[in-house]
C-alpha cells in the first residue's frame, strides 16, 4: 500500500508545479500583450522611413496552437520576413583583375622628315604643309598632325590609302622634293632586357661595341642586329641593359632565358615597356624631347615633383585624365602612382606596343 501511496504523492506535486506554472503564464499575459502592440507599432514606423538599399520588410505574425489552457497569448512573434532576398554587395575585386583596357587600334600614319638644316622646329615644317598641300582636294582627311623627333612630323590619317595618298603626293610635290621625305614609319624591333651587367672598362660607347660583338659571336648572331637602347639600374654596380635585336635574332632565341656570353651568360626576358616621359609622366617619348614646361608629380595631379608631395594617398594623373574623358564603362582606379607597373594605362600601352614590334613572317 505504501507504493500507491508515494504515487499519490508524485501525481499530486505534479499537478501543483502545472498549476504554478499556469499562474505564472496568467500574470505574464497583459506585459506580453504590451510587448506584442509595442512591436507592432515599432515595425510600423519602421517600414515608413526610407530605406538607402534593400528590399522592404514586413512582419507577419504567426498562429499557434494554445499549450496550456486559455494562459498562452493566441500569436508569437515571428522574426522579419523579406518579400525578396536582399542584395548582396560584390566582394572586393584585386586592383589588378578591376579593369583591363582594350588595345587602341593604330591610325595609318606618314612621317614627314625634314632633308637638311631647313627647319627649326616641327611646326616650320606643318606650316609649310599647309601651305603646299590640301588633303581636302586629296580626299584625305587627317585626324592628327604631331610633332617628331628631328623637326619633323607625324601626320595620321583615317585608313591606309589615304596615308599612301599622301605619303606620293609629298614626294611628288615640285616644293617639297628635295625638302623634305614623307615615308611610313618603320617598325622597331624586339628587345630584351639583360640583367645585371657588370661594369666594363672604357666609356660608354666602347663598353656596348666590346660587349655587343661578344654577345653576337657567343649567340652566333648576325653581324650587327643588336643595339644597346638604354640602361636601368641593377644590383649593386650592375646595370640592366635593354638591347633590340634583329626579329631574325629574336626569333632564334626561342623560349631560352639566358644568352650566351664568352664563358658566361646572363639571365634575359623579352621586354616590350614603352618609353615614358618622367617630366610629364605620358608615353611615347622621353624627358629629353619633352615640351612640357613644368614637371608633373607622380604621385597626384600636382604640378611639383614627387619629391616635395604632401599627399598620403597616391594618385595616378593618367587614370584621372582617363576617367574625365570617358563617358559609358568601367572607371579606373585610381589610387597608385603615375609609373605604376600595374597601371591600367601603361599595361595597355605596353600590348599597344608589343603589337607595332617587327617581327618575322
Amino acid at each position: 500500500m505504501q507504493f500507491y501511496t508515494d504515487n499519490d504523492v508524485r501525481i499530486r506535486k505534479m499537478a501543483e508545479f502545472i498549476r504554478a506554472i499556469s499562474d505564472n503564464f496568467v500574470s505574464h499575459q497583459e506585459d506580453w500583450e504590451q510587448v506584442q502592440a509595442d512591436n507592432v507599432k515599432l515595425m510600423a514606423e519602421k517600414a515608413q522611413l526610407p530605406r538607402k538599399k534593400g528590399p522592404p520588410t514586413s512582419v507577419v505574425p504567426t498562429a499557434i496552437n494554445p499549450v496550456v489552457g486559455s494562459s498562452v497569448p493566441a500569436q508569437l512573434y515571428a522574426p522579419q520576413v523579406f518579400n525578396q532576398l536582399p542584395v548582396q554587395q560584390p566582394p572586393p575585386v584585386p586592383f589588378a583583375a578591376r579593369v583591363k583596357l582594350k588595345p587602341r587600334q593604330g591610325l595609318p600614319t606618314v612621317l614627314v622628315r625634314p632633308l637638311g638644316d631647313t627647319f627649326g622646329s616641327s611646326a616650320e615644317l606643318k606650316q609649310l604643309l599647309e601651305v603646299k598641300v590640301s588633303p581636302r582636294e586629296l580626299g584625305v582627311q587627317v585626324v592628327a598632325c604631331l610633332p617628331a623627333v628631328g623637326n619633323g612630323v607625324i601626320v595620321r590619317t583615317e585608313s591606309t590609302a589615304m596615308a599612301q595618298t599622301l605619303r606620293n603626293h609629298i614626294n611628288a610635290h615640285p616644293d617639297l622634293n628635295g625638302v623634305c621625305r614623307a615615308e611610313e614609319p618603320r617598325k622597331p624591333n624586339p628587345r630584351v632586357l639583360l640583367y645585371d651587367v657588370p661594369a666594363l672598362p672604357g666609356d660608354r660607347g666602347e663598353q656596348e661595341t666590346l660587349f655587343l660583338a661578344q654577345l653576337e659571336k657567343s649567340n652566333s648572331f648576325s653581324e650587327g642586329p643588336a643595339k644597346v637602347l638604354f640602361r636601368r639600374k641593377g644590383r649593386g654596380d650592375a646595370q640592366h641593359w635593354v638591347i633590340s635585336l634583329d626579329p631574325v635574332a629574336f626569333n632564334y632565341l626561342g623560349m631560352s632565358t639566358r644568352l650566351h656570353w664568352g664563358f658566361g651568360s646572363f639571365r634575359f626576358r623579352p621586354f616590350s615597356e614603352p618609353q615614358q616621359c618622367y617630366k610629364c609622366l605620358r608615353f611615347g617619348h622621353t624627358q629629353s624631347s619633352c615640351r612640357a614646361d613644368t614637371s608633373q608629380c607622380s604621385r597626384c595631379p600636382g604640378t611639383h615633383t614627387y619629391r616635395t608631395c604632401q599627399e598620403q594617398q597616391p594618385r595616378c594623373r593618367n587614370c584621372i585624365e582617363f576617367n574625365k574623358r570617358t563617358r559609358k564603362g568601367q572607371l579606373l582606379n585610381v589610387n597608385h602612382t603615375a609609373i605604376s607597373r600595374k597601371c591600367p594605362i601603361f599595361l595597355r600601352e605596353c600590348e599597344e606596343f608589343q603589337g607595332r614590334l617587327n617581327t618575322v613572317t
